[in-house]
């Protein structure tokens, strides 16, 4: 095997990791899709601080959210309780708020802060956050349709918009039943919440206390005050800071982890499927977004950087990197927060543990995915039709049969 670098491309030849197909021959070209500058030591020193900064303002409107659900009126929760009473409805409202905002990380801070507040159940809680897993996917096909002029990168880059997408989708069909009837995720993650919860309630209590109380609950509560806890100023200006903050944070953080050097570390990434994993896993819960690190993927596959099935580990690793926000913003809360957090956790790992250590079964989706992109080459209208089939259609058609057959 001869593996060369070089500013433009890697050619690599007769390597096993990199599989041969149609669209996925061996001399795939592995270089830089983005054009970042280089991160000098002060620079970095800088995005460092501006990243404690923006982190900073991501707990202090999580505690101000939390604080301001509680002042909601008995009506207002009963009104919210009633709209996600139903399962179905709330799957549907975690997908499509996820969907618009397209930030998973942002709608499963905001479960938590509502969970803590006990404006939510836990047992409410959970089909949102399965809804957000499949929401937060529309972003990817959206991307792909950066490619729609020409007709091989469109395939491509829909295979794998479509593969992030049917992850989830498979997770949610074999899961949310088993939540539904059993209660199978709640269970779990009550369970696991009891063991770790003295091991998170001594740290938080030795040092992070500490420093909530010197730095994040001081300003929490100066601007409760100032806004005179007005709940209707209050609630949409949390909601915008969770939303600038975590935006904010990965901006900065970006160009750290894919600067120039990312042309040289992208064969290292995808070169065997547990790399692949790992490194989605890692990255995306540093940059705190999915979907910045699933575009980036369809854009490297799209473009015949990167092979699909070798870009495949890497999104299941994403879906398990975008749970780290959650938990972070439940650390301070209560045990229900935690515990919501750590059924998203549950949710993404359980369906990495089902399809990654088999090939076959990861192929499985591959090829469906694969066969998908090729029909949106022959009429490209097929790919609004899948969205508006799997986003909208598909949730209203499962709350009609729910309210008619299961009330």
């Amino acid at each position: 095997m001869a593996i060369s670098f070089s500013n433009k491309k890697v050619v690599s030849s007769k390597d096993s990791s990199v599989p041969s197909s149609e669209d996925e021959q061996s001399d795939v070209r592995w270089e830089n899709p983005l054009e970042t500058a280089s991160i000098t030591f002060f620079s970095l020193i800088a995005r460092l601080i501006f990243a404690i900064l923006a982190l900073f303002v991501f707990l202090i409107s999580l505690a101000i959210l939390s604080q301001t659900l509680r002042l909601l009126s008995g009506q207002e929760i009963s009104n919210i309780i009633a709209a996600t009473a139903n399962p179905f409805v709330g799957l549907f409202i975690g997908l499509l708020t996820t969907a618009i905002i397209q930030k998973s990380s942002i709608t499963t801070s905001i479960v938590v802060a509502m969970v803590a507040a006990d404006t939510l159940s836990l047992s409410q809680a959970v089909p949102i956050v399965i809804g957000a897993n499949i929401g937060t996917t529309i972003t990817a096909m959206l991307v792909s349709f950066t490619h729609i002029t020409k007709k091989k990168e469109f395939k491509r880059a829909t295979s794998t918009a479509i593969t992030h997408n049917l992850f989830n989708i498979f997770g949610v069909l074999v899961l949310f039943p088993l939540e539904y009837f059993t209660q199978f995720l709640t269970n779990i993650s009550q369970y696991v919440t009891e063991q770790v919860k003295p091991l998170s309630s001594s740290i938080f209590k030795s040092g992070l206390q500490g420093i909530m109380d010197l730095t994040v609950n001081p300003v929490s509560d100066f601007l409760m005050t100032f806004f005179n806890q007005n709940v209707f100023i209050l609630l949409p200006f949390a909601v915008a800071f969770i939303f600038i903050s975590i935006s904010s944070f990965t901006l900065i953080i970006k160009p750290i982890l894919m600067g120039k050097r990312w042309s040289q570390l992208q064969y290292f990434i995808f070169g065997t499927p547990t790399r692949s994993l790992v490194w989605g896993t890692f990255l995306t819960a540093a940059l705190q977004s999915s979907s910045l690190t699933t575009s980036i993927t369809v854009s490297l596959v799209g473009s015949h950087k990167v092979p699909l099935k070798n870009a495949f580990p890497f999104i299941m690793g994403a879906n398990i990197g975008t749970t780290f926000t959650a938990i972070l913003a439940s650390i301070s809360q209560s045990d229900a927060a935690l515990s919501i957090a750590i059924t998203h956790l549950l949710f993404n790992l359980l369906g990495v543990i089902v399809l990654f250590p088999f090939p076959f079964l990861r192929n499985i989706t591959v090829k469906i995915a694969q066969f998908l992109g090729k029909q949106t080459m022959k009429n490209r209208i097929i790919s609004f039709v899948y969205i508006l089939f799997v986003f909208f259609l598909i949730p209203f058609a499962l709350i009609f049969i729910n309210e008619v057959f299961f009330r």
